[in-house]
């Protein structure tokens, strides 16, 4: 969990959490070149957070693999999400913009 930070998440590999895999709350930041395997729960979740999410793979996330509530700004580029529950939620006034 990152509270109120700044960050940088690159070539990292999540596998088999018992919830989300990284949950963000009002930060700011990338994560890159990264995979998530098996979240239990939502592999990226973002809450009033402003988000990169480049060149990175989902994996069966129990339930979404990228989530942005509370007013949450998330650009995905080169993602690949694959069995999961919901693919890409958006809600609380949060935008999500994504490039292939």
């Amino acid at each position: 969990n990152i509270v109120r930070s700044k960050f940088e998440v690159n070539n990292c590999i999540f596998q088999n959490n018992l919830s989300d895999a990284i949950d963000l709350d009002f930060s700011n930041g990338k994560i890159t070149n990264s995979k998530f395997y098996n979240s239990g729960n939502d592999a990226v979740d973002a809450s009033g957070s402003i988000i990169d999410v480049i060149n990175t793979e989902i994996y069966k996330s129990g339930d979404k693999g990228v989530s942005a509530g509370e007013q949450s700004q998330v650009m995905l580029k080169g993602i690949n999400i694959t069995d999961c529950h919901i693919g890409i939620a958006s809600k609380d006034k949060s935008v999500v913009n994504g490039i292939s």
